[in-house]
């Protein structure tokens, strides 16, 4: 029975251990509820044996009235009680799995994931473990605003999110976003501008470095990540190629060719850098290129008044900066350039896919139709001239 210590406003009752028995306080001045938290000790102690919950509040961990609470709002179940009180709130876990995860990957996929991670658990914002479902995580996915295979690349990042609750923070037994299904390959269409456009492309960055990485990136096909990331060590002068490391897989690391008419203007830039040198600021982001890509190709750049500052290009057709490696692709194709070649150059995994996305520019059959008359006349005049 509750009652009240001498000198006391809240009541006290004694709680039967696993060792024998102890004064334990209430903290409330309410008999009533005094006598329900003394009947919930009992219950749990006498009839299930819960001495890993009761043992939480008689080594301070949990205070009574949060055990109370807890109980209550489980209808007095002690399974669901363990769950609501092993609940985690995940939000502020995002930045310690960041700091792990930026360790093991390239800044490009930290850099990927720490936008796709926040967007499914807002900065300040409770989010209990258990209120996290495969079907909560399917609606979270495709009320993200993107396309198919941007959602693939953030079904990628809160798997991985997930994993690290499931080891090492032991969150959960398994990892939820398995019954989540990743969205199917969106098929891009492939869009590429011609030669003479990409000089002017090019010819309108305003600096001398800018001119060379986007001479490097049409002229080579890499990634903008990757280029942003050379150094003058991975320049090679006397075959005009690059050294292009992997960002996604292993294929990716790769040797790449820098076409002719782009090879000028990137050896320009770095022929006097230090070996360890960066070929272009650390402070420029693959965000950055592509709105430089975007205002040439479109109407320029513009004061804070929102008067243009330098005129655009105002192609009729804008493609996104992406569409360089199209480019490069499509020259190379049309020139009857093998297909492993291409494969080796863009680092596609097989020469299936190179094949299936550029394999209708290879030269067509009047095309070698053509090749053949003209080495058939070439070995005819050779034999008349022996």
């Amino acid at each position: 029975m509750a009652y009240k210590r001498l000198g006391r406003e809240t009541y006290t009752f004694q709680a039967r251990t696993e060792t024998g028995w102890k004064q334990l306080g209430t903290r409330t001045p309410s008999r009533a509820l005094a006598s329900r938290i003394e009947g919930m000790w009992e219950t749990l102690a006498v009839e299930h044996r819960a001495w890993d919950l009761l043992g939480r509040v008689l080594s301070g961990a949990l205070s009574i009235g949060q055990l109370y609470d807890a109980w209550v709002a489980s209808r007095f179940d002690v399974a669901a009680t363990r769950r609501r009180l092993d609940d985690v709130d995940l939000e502020p876990i995002v930045s310690e799995w960041h700091g792990v995860y930026a360790r093991t990957v390239l800044a490009d996929s930290a850099e990927h994931a720490l936008a796709h991670v926040p967007r499914l658990l807002p900065e300040g914002q409770r989010r209990l473990a258990s209120t996290v479902t495969p079907a909560w995580l399917t609606s979270q996915l495709y009320a993200y605003l993107g396309k198919r295979n941007t959602l693939r690349k953030v079904h990628s990042s809160w798997t991985v999110f997930f994993a690290f609750l499931v080891k090492p923070k032991g969150i959960y037994a398994t990892n939820p976003m398995r019954d989540v299904d990743r969205p199917g390959v969106e098929r891009s269409p492939i869009r590429f501008y011609e030669l003479d456009t990409v000089e002017r492309i090019v010819a309108w960055q305003p600096t001398e470095e800018r001119r060379a990485l986007f001479a490097l990136l049409y002229g080579t096909g890499i990634e903008i990540s990757t280029a942003l990331a050379l150094t003058r060590a991975d320049v090679w002068q006397e075959r005009k190629e690059i050294r292009a490391a992997g960002t996604k897989v292993h294929s990716r690391d790769r040797v790449a060719r820098v076409a002719d008419w782009a090879w000028p203007l990137v050896w320009e830039h770095c022929r006097n850098a230090l070996p360890a040198a960066r070929l272009f600021p650390s402070s420029w982001s693959r965000y950055t290129v592509s709105d430089w890509h975007r205002q040439a190709v479109g109407a320029g750049t513009k004061r804070r008044d929102g008067n243009v500052a330098v005129q655009g290009l105002a192609l009729p057709q804008r493609y996104p900066l992406h569409c360089a490696r199209d480019h490069w692709a499509v020259r190379a194709a049309r020139a009857g350039t093998p297909t492993a070649v291409i494969q080796q150059q863009l680092g596609h995994s097989s020469p299936l896919l190179t094949l299936s996305k550029y394999g209708r520019f290879l030269p067509s059959v009047a095309d070698r139709a053509r090749w053949e008359a003209a080495a058939t006349q070439y070995e005819a005049e050779r034999r008349e001239a022996r």
